[in-house]
């Protein structure tokens, strides 16, 4: 059984989901969710990609500068990706909720 203050927690969430995309909280309360709209993540997963195999490529070539920005250039993408992620779940750093993982 859920305390009242568990529910209240429960309906903030709704609330802001709600707010930010109905149809999404739509397919949720239905058991059919869709992707958030604002889930724009494809873009940084294939510059991630294409990044590390430059930074493949230049550590089979053995091109120390071209190793090192392809290093830059993968931790960006990596910094990037989790922004997406937090954004499209409603994080935030002021929030009182937060997953545990």
């Amino acid at each position: 059984m859920l305390s009242m203050g568990d529910r209240r927690r429960l309906d903030e969430i709704e609330s802001l989901t709600r707010a930010a995309d109905p149809d999404f909280a739509d397919g949720l309360r239905d058991w059919d969710p869709v992707p958030p709209r604002d889930d724009r993540r494809a873009p940084v997963v294939a510059l991630g990609i294409g990044t590390a195999l430059v930074l493949l490529v230049a550590t089979l070539a053995g091109s120390l500068m071209v190793m090192l920005m392809a290093t830059i250039g993968l931790v960006c993408a990596v910094v990037k990706y989790r922004t997406c992620v937090r954004r499209s779940h409603l994080w935030s750093r002021d929030a009182r909720w937060r997953p545990r993982w």
